[in-house]
């Protein structure tokens, strides 16, 4: 049985997302409840242009706070249907005079009146700014001029597309929020669902702007800008008809009470403050000079392909998979690549597919004709594509020079052969093109590194006031009693629980100093310490039972690289991935495709989705179809064969795969992103319950508990106490209760428990009196044993229901 704590998220995870996460449930239904229904062409209104101007300029310069969770997006007409393109969640909070929290297109700008601070997360991999965060003086007032502070940041508001954005701050704080109008605004009348509104039409800078502003308060619910500039960034050959850039402003309020929260940013602790941000360099594969010292393959006809019979060629692979719609989509670039230089002896290419046995030769290569290519194919039966080239994916394009040595690589669909082909005409002409690229990249990082020191600001420096949540006073439970067995006087700093169920007695472990796990019994003694992997810090511990007597463990740290896996006796056998580049979101380690041996689940930050992993460290299957994974989870029953997992990540859904990671299908929760997930056979039928931690949009700390059915509808909810807690608690726990019904444990950021059962009903919650770090409820013969880590140390506790 697997056994796993779900990371927490941090303040600073939080905030880089929360802001992003309000949007993500409107986004996902379409407009998020503001559709346009009407539009009249005549000017039915008493009201003239300029008394509806002066109305809005009004309203928005004299109100006191603001905020709103919206979107922006292009929209236009093809092939008769609407069409959105780049659709990416903004938000505004604003609060006088100098109170403002600024989220879009991945960047956030956060200023809470002494101090502006700026992230750049990106809206992928490319376009992030990490592990630096800007610091800068307050402005005495919300200026717009707040969004020139840093060129970087600016931009990333601005997105990839430089469209016009924040016209609710430019309202809020803009000397002249319209800009100088070439012409006499025209007015309309619309609907947005059963808000009616007036349209203003006018021109500015060669665009025409339209302002959706609701006829009863004039707040300003929509922006559409229309330019044939905007139109050619993304359609150059304006193709699509009706194009306009949209901003939709959900759900804005004006003059209510903020959370101080919102205007609160946490700088983590690996983040360097600095007074300018400095964009790194691209990062290079990091394999590209290596040799490659063992691979193999065969042809169609179970011939070996390998080195000897390839000669001293140069050697183009291109790893791909028959149900790979990115290969499909990516080959006919490759077979361009490949009829430039099949006459060349001096390269060889070879369409390598790394589809398992279950897959037959002529499928193989009916697939790879009907998409058109005629490169040569080879079978990689033996995974070398996961371990000696270490790709993470497919399709991925390596080039290797007579030496084995990495030359060149691509991950990814192609999309510009003309530089491939000249890479290869120098590959293939003897120069060392990886060296001379390692070299040029090496002195690009120094300069770098350079520069981020002479903007880097000194550590001594105050910084600025992080989020924090009170603890509640310590109140006894009202329907359990709860007795102190010990405390744990030989650790210093427990963090994460986890406990292994064994036939005679569980076998509890805890993390202690971030890289020690700590083995203890029930009653106060340590067992045994044993140390972790040095190199890295660890927040979560996970382990399966490979039968009655061994178990292998899990390790990592949510947001960093690598996860470690450790035999019975606590010794390294592998880390995943070996590159530094890639983050842990989370993971979980049980046999999921049931071959009596458990699978390694990963899921990461950024764009390289969820990686499955065997005992021996080998990938069997990635998917990118969820980015920024922050919790994976295994659902289905074992005994049927129906074992799946559930992954959830940057949209706030649920995703689902099989157990070969082929996606299934999708769940979502209305008007609820996901923040957490779990899943536990807590009622002992063998089939696992289903429970998230739910975030609605506009309330960023304002958390819900719900209990879902294997097929994703919604059961039940329960609300929890405002803010996050410290991330190395589990935030959701499955537990049985000796004697009673099981059901889940929810750590609340106040320091207080709640026990809830299968069918979401309160059985108690009590407040510790102390911040939470670790949590875990374990049951043994008839007795329950509440074990509790906090910042002060660790204590256990028998807990069981009152007499009546």
């Amino acid at each position: 049985m697997p056994v796993k704590a779900v990371p927490a998220v941090g303040n600073y995870i939080d905030w880089r997302v929360a802001w992003l996460w309000i949007a993500l449930p409107l986004i996902a239904t379409g407009c998020g409840g503001q559709t346009e229904v009407s539009k009249t062409e005549v000017n039915a209104t008493s009201l003239s242009a300029s008394d509806i101007l002066a109305q809005v300029k009004t309203k928005y310069q004299n109100t006191t706070r603001y905020a709103d969770a919206g979107e922006q997006f292009f929209q236009g007409l093809a092939n008769g249907k609407l069409q959105r393109i780049h659709t990416l969640p903004c938000a505004v909070a604003f609060e006088r005079p100098n109170r403002v929290r600024i989220s879009s297109n991945g960047a956030v700008l956060v200023s809470d009146g002494q101090l502006v601070h700026g992230a750049v997360l990106g809206i992928d991999a490319r376009t992030a700014i990490p592990n630096q965060v800007l610091e800068l003086p307050a402005l005495r007032t919300g200026n717009y001029d707040l969004l020139s502070s840093d060129a970087l940041l600016r931009d990333a508001l601005a997105g990839p597309f430089d469209a016009p954005f924040l016209p609710q701050f430019a309202l809020l704080v803009g000397q002249d929020p319209l800009g100088k109008l070439q012409s006499e605004p025209t007015v309309q009348r619309g609907h947005i669902n059963e808000a009616e509104c007036y349209l203003l039409n006018f021109e500015n800078d060669g665009a025409v702007h339209t302002y959706w502003i609701d006829c009863n308060s004039f707040i300003v619910h929509r922006v559409d800008i229309v330019q044939e500039k905007l139109q050619r960034l993304i359609d150059p050959q304006l193709q699509m008809g009706d194009f306009r850039f949209r901003v939709e402003m959900h759900d804005a309020i004006l003059d209510e009470e903020l959370p101080s929260a919102a205007f609160q940013f946490e700088v983590p602790p690996e983040a360097r403050l600095v007074r300018r941000l400095v964009m790194p360099n691209p990062p290079l594969p990091d394999r590209l000079g290596n040799i490659v010292s063992e691979f193999h393959f065969v042809d169609l006809g179970g011939n070996t392909i390998d080195r000897k019979t390839l000669g001293d060629k140069v050697l183009v692979l291109d790893f791909w998979f028959t149900n790979c719609e990115p290969c499909r989509q990516s080959f006919p670039l490759s077979e361009k690549l490949y009829r430039t230089f099949r006459d060349d002896d001096r390269i060889a290419f070879l369409a390598v597919s790394i589809d398992g046995t279950d897959i037959d030769e002529r499928t193989i290569e009916s697939t790879l004709r009907d998409w058109g290519a005629t490169m040569p194919i080879a079978r990689d039966l033996e995974h070398f594509w996961s371990t000696s080239f270490q790709l993470r994916g497919t399709p991925s394009l390596v080039v290797l020079d007579a030496r084995n040595r990495i030359q060149a690589f691509h991950d990814g669909p192609l999309n510009d052969i003309a530089s491939l082909q000249r890479l290869l005409d120098r590959i293939a002409g003897g120069e060392d093109v990886a060296q001379t690229e390692l070299a040029r990249h090496a002195s690009l990082e120094r300069e770098f590194e350079l520069e981020l020191q002479r903007t880097s600001i000194d550590s001594t420096n105050d910084l600025v006031e992080v989020l924090q949540t009170t603890i509640a006073p310590k109140q006894e439970p009202q329907y359990l009693r709860v007795e102190k067995i010990a405390d744990y006087a030989d650790l210093k700093q427990p963090g994460n629980l986890l406990v292994l169920s064994r036939e005679h007695e569980p076998h509890i472990f805890v993390l202690d100093e971030a890289n020690v796990a700590a083995e203890v019994d029930l009653e106060g003694h340590l067992i045994a310490k044993h140390p972790l992997d040095p190199a890295i810090s660890v927040s979560h511990l996970r382990a399966s039972q490979v039968n009655d007597s061994q178990s292998l463990f899990l390790a990592h740290a949510t947001g960093r690289p690598h996860v470690c896996l450790f035999n019975e006796q606590w010794k390294l056998q592998w880390r995943h991935p070996q590159e530094d580049r890639l983050k842990v979101g989370d993971t979980v380690l049980t046999d999921i495709i049931d071959d009596a041996t458990p699978e390694i689940i990963v899921g990461f930050y950024d764009v390289a989705g969820l990686h499955c992993l065997n005992a021996a460290g080998e990938v069997l299957w990635t998917n990118r179809a969820v980015e920024n994974v922050r919790c994976v989870a295994v659902a289905g029953d074992k005994e049927d064969g129906g074992r799946s997992v559930l992954a959830v990540g940057t949209r706030g859904t649920i995703v689902h795969f099989d157990a070969h990671g082929k996606q299934l299908d999708e769940w979502r929760i209305a008007n609820r992103a996901v923040l957490e997930m779990e899943t536990g056979d807590i009622e002992g039928e063998g089939q696992p319950e289903i429970a998230v931690l739910l975030l609605e949009p506009g309330k960023d700390t304002q958390v819900e508990a719900a209990g879902l059915s294997p097929s994703g509808e919604e059961l039940w909810r329960y609300r929890l106490p405002d803010g996050f807690p410290n991330p190395l608690v589990e935030r959701i726990i499955p537990v049985e209760i000796s004697g009673a019904a099981g059901g889940w444990l929810f750590p609340a950021a106040d320091g207080s428990i709640h026990l809830v059962d299968a069918e979401g009903r309160l059985v108690d919650s009590f407040t510790y009196g102390a911040e939470l770090t670790g949590l875990a409820l374990v049951s043994h013969g008839n007795q329950s044993t509440l074990l509790v880590a906090t910042v002060e140390g660790l204590s256990s506790w028998r807990i069981a229901p009152r007499d009546p």
